[in-house]
């Protein structure tokens, strides 16, 4: 199925609207802007995309052959494979500012960002609808439910990582109780016996409770008299070092683990365009402008991942 390039982009090669939106998600929305930073984006070329095909695991086995049986031969068997596919999701925005708006001065129509540049009223209302659209894409790759629309009236949407991970991946219930060691270690060593690769890049997203209260579990203060507390930034398991963030999109009730080295943003280009930042025609006194995109996002398989839901 030759519907995604086999090439990422790298992020610096990416058009400047691209690199602007992961650039926008600063520090408290990391998920995107993670794996926009590390990994580019790729380009797809159909609404459903091929992430990985996953290939049977053998656990191993101690049967051997007789001499007969070597010199007759052994059955052939098939390796099973299964895909992983996940859909492109339109986004849109319209920006539309009054040509009073463009023309006056006042402190209320100007904008004054912290490095003192000063940004007009059009620029202002554009950057912050690209910001709405990240913020939209993250939620999506996050918390998204897999659609492939059948008529033009239906919605596609991407699949996103937390619920596709906890149908097909290693998900933990936690059945309402509170997060601790023993969940976390089931769900690392649940991880591990089914193949999950702890590289370097893996990463525990949660939201700002669970990680004061991961910082509680894993983190030792320092004896001072002087300087009080622990921010846990990364916990060393069995099986690799994963590093914690927060993340402000992750719902109170999960803990996402995921390989970083594994998410890519998708885009469905228009006319080459990742991001279209286009003028509209306008019925009155004002300029529109339309930003629009088809994205998603590529987290390999589900088996790559790790979740822990329902926490209290």
């Amino acid at each position: 199925m030759a519907d995604i390039t086999a090439v990422t982009k790298q992020f610096n090669d990416l058009p400047p609207h691209v690199k602007g939106l992961f650039q926008l998600g600063k520090n408290n929305t990391p998920f995107m802007k993670l794996a926009g930073l590390q990994n580019g984006a790729k380009t797809a070329t159909s609404t459903k995309f091929e992430m990985s095909q996953v290939l049977d695991q053998y656990a191993g086995s101690t049967n051997g052959l007789s001499e007969d049986s070597a010199v007759a031969g052994v059955s052939a068997t098939t390796t099973q494979r299964a895909v992983e596919y996940n859909a492109i999701q339109l986004f849109e925005e319209m920006a539309d500012i009054s040509k009073l708006r463009q023309s006056t001065t006042s402190g209320l129509t100007q904008y004054t960002p912290s490095e003192g540049q000063s940004i007009d009223p059009e620029t202002l209302q554009i950057a912050q609808k690209l910001e709405k659209m990240y913020a939209n894409i993250t939620k999506s790759s996050l918390y998204g439910t897999y659609n492939e629309a059948t008529t033009s009236a239906e919605i596609w949407q991407m699949g996103g990582i937390i619920p596709q991970v906890t149908a097909n991946g290693w998900s933990v219930d936690a059945l309402a109780g509170t997060l601790d060691k023993t969940l976390m270690n089931t769900l690392f060593a649940t991880m591990f016996d089914g193949g999950a690769d702890f590289s370097e890049n893996m990463y525990i997203f949660c939201s700002a409770t669970k990680k004061q209260l991961l910082s509680s579990l894993y983190g030792v203060q320092d004896r001072s008299f002087t300087q009080g507390g622990v921010n846990v930034q990364e916990i060393y398991t069995d099986f690799g070092t994963i590093k914690v963030v927060a993340d402000r999109m992750i719902a109170n009730d999960d803990i996402l683990v995921a390989n970083m080295n594994l998410v890519t943003p998708v885009f469905l280009p228009v006319d080459g365009q990742m991001i279209m930042v286009e003028e509209k025609e306008s019925a009155g006194a004002s300029d529109k402008t339309m930003i629009y995109s088809q994205a998603s996002v590529d987290f390999a398989t589900a088996k790559g991942h790790g979740v822990i839901r329902n926490l209290a």
